[in-house]
């Protein structure tokens, strides 16, 4: 049976020279890791291509249309505006289906994601300014122009990890930052979602074509929610842990979660997509951020935990289901989700 070629264009700016096989190391910061779903026991197989900001200028080219199907895993367009740039001609050269075109990522932005959602009905996405060249005097403006109180978080743009460079309470916090002058800074309004129970909860989920997987229920003690959570906070706390066994379970009955999810999907038209929120205490869905840059990868290796990577076979058959939607699009057509 021949087998389903997928090309997953990856690389970012920093990259000057291409690698040309996949064993080979490639630097994917601000790519995301959709390949580790990819079946390669089923009749799919993949092959990385490794793309540059200066791949137009080299001689060595990749047959785009010697594959199936192309799936951009560079995801992030803070990090690698000039690689997505390239990635957006040569795919008008290409006939074949490429999945979370680079278009669609710009659109995936910190403030193009809250311009896009904003604070709809069962959805409330925090005001989000971008500030290029982010002085302290340039932040206050952006502040000023907020519809919105103190506390602010101020992050540098291209971070996702928990990053934060801090939470302002007034303009004296913002004059005592140091900032570097070629630095771009998101500038967001705090919302606290403490729970009644006084935790902070993060939430994440995937939508991998029209099915969406849900990843994560983490708590923790600070607004500032990473994975470390688990074993700070999460594994002395049975009940913590119950608390995302239940999520995992059975999110589909919270009311109104899947249709404001549903929402989130069409409006970003990624069909590879990670969401993380909180839900507020009529179930609204409070947006954190809501990309393709997320990781699906690494699960704990916690025994406590081993629950988590139940969702792993749901979420690989999703992304066969969406490798094999993507095939009956007519060559040379967007996928419409």
């Amino acid at each position: 049976m021949k087998k389903i070629r997928v090309g997953l264009l990856c690389g970012n700016d920093i990259s000057t020279k291409l690698e040309p096989t996949q064993n080979n190391p490639v630097n994917v910061e601000g790519n995301n890791d959709a390949w580790k779903l990819i079946d390669q026991k089923s009749d799919i197989e993949y092959a990385r291509l490794h793309i540059t900001k200066n791949y137009l200028k080299q001689g060595r080219r990749w047959d785009l249309d010697s594959f199936d199907v192309l799936f951009n895993a560079i995801s992030d367009y803070d990090q690698n505006p000039g690689t997505l740039s390239v990635i957006e001609k040569i795919a008008k050269g290409t006939s074949t289906p490429i999945l979370n075109a680079p278009q669609k990522i710009k659109m995936t932005t910190r403030d193009a994601v809250s311009n896009a959602l904003g604070k709809a009905e069962d959805i409330y996405t925090p005001t989000t300014r971008r500030v290029p060249n982010a002085t302290a005097d340039r932040l206050l403006r952006a502040i000023d122009d907020m519809d919105a109180d103190y506390p602010f978080i101020i992050r540098s743009a291209g971070t996702h990890t928990g990053n934060i460079m801090n939470l302002v309470s007034c303009a004296d916090d913002v004059a005592k930052l140091t900032i570097s002058k070629r630095d771009t800074c998101y500038v967001t309004e705090f919302v606290d979602f403490r729970d009644r129970n006084g935790y902070f909860r993060k939430f994440r989920v995937f939508c991998i074509g029209g099915n969406i997987i849900p990843r994560h229920a983490l708590s923790g003690e600070t607004w500032n929610i990473h994975a470390a959570v688990r074993g700070e906070v999460m594994r002395s706390n049975p009940s913590l842990i119950e608390f995302e066994k239940k999520f995992l379970e059975t999110w589909t009955c919270i009311p109104n979660l899947h249709s404001s999810i549903q929402k989130i999907r069409r409006k970003l038209r990624c069909e590879y997509l990670g969401i993380d929120f909180s839900l507020k205490a009529d179930n609204t869905m409070l947006i954190f951020e809501a990309n393709p840059v997320m990781n699906f990868f690494p699960f704990s290796d916690d025994i406590a935990f081993s629950y988590s990577k139940s969702i792993i076979p749901n979420a690989i058959q999703a992304m066969t289901h969406l490798i094999g939607d993507a095939l009956s699009m007519p060559r040379g057509t967007e996928r419409a989700i």
